[in-house]
């Protein structure tokens, strides 16, 4: 049986484009032991670590620091997480599925489970630009209606607006009126960037985007471009490490003209 657990994490880990030091680094975090680093091969009792929001919102905000944890964008990933990951590289057999169902809620809190969490930071670090759209769908679809509605096109988008304006740590004496006032600019640039494209996409007046509408949309604006690297080429390239993607923006911006990022244009 370990024997075995230790075939499914590897399949995962393959499978997911994170390096074998990648997943260590990943088990670490979720650990908190540092000594976890110094380990010669994958541990299968990783498998029974099981993660929940919070943790999740550091272990992400630690490896793309330039990402605030207060963002709410990262239990919403959290989520996606944990209810549409795909990992292909498990076997289908009850056994191996029960493996990476394992502790889906601790103490009524909802729980990842490692697998989920290397398969789904491999989705969003490591996946290939049509992956990294699809996910990129599946935070904006949040009721999983295979459509996005102009109000979850607005919400989402102001939530990655808030993962490069980190508001919770402001040293401003009147912090609130000042977070106060970005989030009301916040929202007035959302909403007119996504009525801009219901305007041009959503023909039958219906009030949703299909996901190949949706995506010609979202590649318009340069932080879904830049958070999702929805640009990056998929030609082969040296490994970078897991905190070298996705790069921060100088600010956030929603013009159409900023340059878009590609795989080629960033230092190995």
């Amino acid at each position: 049986q370990r024997l075995e657990a230790g075939r499914v994490l590897l399949r995962v880990q393959r499978a997911s484009g994170l390096a074998v030091a990648d997943v260590r680094a990943l088990a670490a975090l979720s650990l908190g032991d540092d000594g976890v680093l110094r380990a010669a091969d994958l541990d299968v009792g990783w498998i029974q670590i099981g993660v929940q929001r919070d943790a999740f919102a550091q272990i992400v905000a630690a490896l793309v620091p330039h990402w605030s944890a207060h963002s709410p964008l990262l239990p919403l990933l959290f989520e996606v997480f944990r209810t549409r990951v795909v990992m292909p590289g498990l076997p289908s057999d009850a056994a191996a599925e029960a493996d990476a169902q394992r502790d889906e809620t601790r103490d009524d809190a909802p729980v990842l489970s490692f697998l989920r969490l290397v398969s789904g930071l491999g989705w969003l670090l490591r996946g290939s630009s049509a992956r990294r759209a699809e996910l990129c769908f599946h935070c904006f679809d949040r009721e999983g209606c295979g459509a996005v509605t102009r109000a979850d096109f607005i919400a989402v988008l102001c939530y990655i607006y808030a993962l490069y304006e980190d508001l919770g740590a402001s040293p401003l004496r009147n912090a609130h009126a000042h977070a106060t006032r970005v989030a009301e600019r916040v929202q007035a640039e959302a909403t007119r960037f996504v009525d801009m494209m219901f305007e041009l996409w959503d023909e039958e007046g219906v009030g949703l985007l299909s996901r190949a509408r949706f995506d010609r949309a979202a590649h318009q604006h340069p932080l879904l471009v830049q958070t999702f690297q929805l640009e990056q080429l998929d030609s082969p390239q040296v490994r970078q490490p897991l905190s070298a993607a996705p790069a921060a923006p100088t600010q956030p911006q929603t013009t159409s003209s900023t340059r878009v990022t590609s795989a080629a244009d960033r230092t190995p």
